[in-house]
């Protein structure tokens, strides 16, 4: 094979493959449970259950109906009682009230970030991405 044709296939595999990785990036950007998006959130202190730990969560992005009682000030803050609070309306397994309570302070502060980052416009979580 020449050197032109060996340096066309390399461009071609190449661009194929930042294809295939754009790709996967808005697959997994896209990622939804009821239609709604979501991130998992590894836990570094898993949550005790009697049926199993539980080692991640995935954290859904919030509708309006999840806020009730809540402002969204508080949120973009990442209060942490603010955060402890929703949590248990927006959690894949979903966890109670006590258990957000109880969530160790790297973990809670995971999901803060989580729930912050649904709370920008999704041009600029796209953009953070990039």
């Amino acid at each position: 094979m020449s050197d032109k044709a060996e340096t066309e296939n390399t461009n071609t595999n190449t661009a194929a493959a930042q294809a295939g990785q754009a790709t996967a990036d808005n697959q997994a950007m896209d990622e939804t449970i009821n239609g709604r998006p979501y991130q998992l959130v590894p836990l570094e202190t898993p949550i005790k259950r009697a049926g199993g730990d539980i080692t991640e969560i995935k954290v859904m992005k919030p509708l309006g109906g999840d806020l009730r009682g809540l402002s969204i000030k508080s949120l973009a803050d990442m209060d942490a009682l603010s955060v402890q609070v929703l949590l248990p309306r927006i959690t894949q397994p979903s966890i109670i009230q006590a258990e957000a309570n109880a969530l160790d302070l790297v973990d809670l502060a995971n999901c803060a970030g989580v729930v912050w980052d649904f709370l920008q416009p999704s041009s600029v979580r796209k953009a953070i991405r990039q």
